[in-house]
């Protein structure tokens, strides 16, 4: 009788061990890319690209089955290498007028990947394209020191920071 018991209790150990090993992750969806910057620019001046727009999945109450992002590469379309960082906010300077894209990818890390790109223009001489009281003339409906501040997306998650009613429109957040 006691091999019998050995036995059954070696069985719901091979069992248990079994269903330990078929249990899948959770699959999260991927990073949904977010960049922000402003929609003109002077040459010879930084500018700031933010990817803070930039939204992972959360499971609620688990952070550690929750994504973190890990990686962001910013690029330019002025023959600039492309810059891998940690940070979420870039600087770069145009050196030249023109209109350039840039963009944005994002990688979490659970291997999910984005990306946003928009067009930047770069002047050489910066007035005022906006005033506070004016942001309706504003694509992006936002004004912020004298200039019309752009949010490149991936999706309309991305477009919560500017407001409820902004949505991703052709790979930009638009106010309509």
């Amino acid at each position: 009788m006691r091999a019998y018991w050995a036995q059954v209790l070696v069985l719901a150990a091979v069992g248990l061990a079994a269903c330990e090993d078929a249990t899948e992750p959770v699959k999260l969806p991927p990073p949904v890319a977010g960049l922000a910057h402003p929609a003109v620019v002077r040459a010879g001046l930084p500018v700031v690209f933010d990817a803070n727009p930039t939204r992972v999945a959360v499971v609620k109450d688990r952070p550690d089955l929750s994504a973190r992002l890990s990686k962001y590469r910013f690029s330019t379309a002025d023959g600039s290498p492309y810059v891998d960082q940690a940070n979420a906010q870039w600087s770069h300077t145009f050196a030249q007028p023109g209109s350039y894209d840039v963009g944005l990818q994002v990688w979490d890390d659970r291997g999910g990947t984005s990306a946003a790109t928009s067009r930047l223009l770069v002047v050489a001489d910066l007035a005022d394209t906006c005033t506070a009281t004016d942001s309706a003339a504003c694509d992006s409906g936002v004004c912020a020191a004298g200039a019309c501040t752009k949010v490149a997306c991936a999706a309309d998650v991305a477009c919560e920071i500017l407001a409820n009613k902004a949505r991703c429109v052709a790979g930009q957040c638009t106010i309509k």
